[in-house]
């Protein structure tokens, strides 16, 4: 994937080491369980934001597997997380999905937006299938325009 970041967003390519737990609370060292446990995981390959942290967007690859199930059923999933998250914020809120074709890859949407006081909240998802993988973008951020931005970045973006 090639993707341009405009200069007036800041880049963040490292992102901080996990620390694992027991189920009695003590570190997990054992390089071989930590590693089962990090194949699992979403990987963290860019996080941008613009002014603040309230406007972000992580680009993450999840590796399709039995746990993440196949590219519906992480959809359905993702899709669940995020109206829950948008229905803890407001009494109320609004979605949207689509899809749109970057080349040869479907990048699906999902959007939620709510009022948090005077002003509009989004956040949400992009998920594409590319080989193996799911890449996951989410975005979470209060200027329309900066979400726009996003939305930008991505629809120009080269899947190779």
């Amino acid at each position: 994937m090639s993707i341009k970041i405009p200069t007036h967003f800041v880049i963040q390519d490292s992102f901080p080491k996990r620390t694992y737990f027991d189920s009695i609370h003590n570190q997990i060292e054992d390089s071989a369980i930590i590693n089962e446990m990090e194949s699992l995981l979403m990987k963290g390959l860019l996080v941008v934001n613009y002014l603040n942290e309230k406007n972000t967007m992580s680009i993450n690859i999840i590796q399709e597997s039995p746990k993440s199930g196949d590219f519906e059923d992480y959809y359905a999933f993702s899709k669940t997380m995020q109206q829950l998250v948008a229905s803890q914020q407001s009494n109320g809120y609004d979605s949207s999905s689509t899809i749109d074709e970057i080349g040869n890859v479907s990048l699906r949407k999902f959007l939620t937006s709510w009022m948090v006081g005077n002003h509009k909240s989004y956040g949400g998802f992009y998920l594409a299938r590319v080989k193996k993988y799911f890449l996951f973008i989410k975005v979470d951020y209060i200027d329309k325009t900066v979400g726009d931005d996003f939305e930008k970045i991505l629809l120009s973006s080269v899947f190779k």
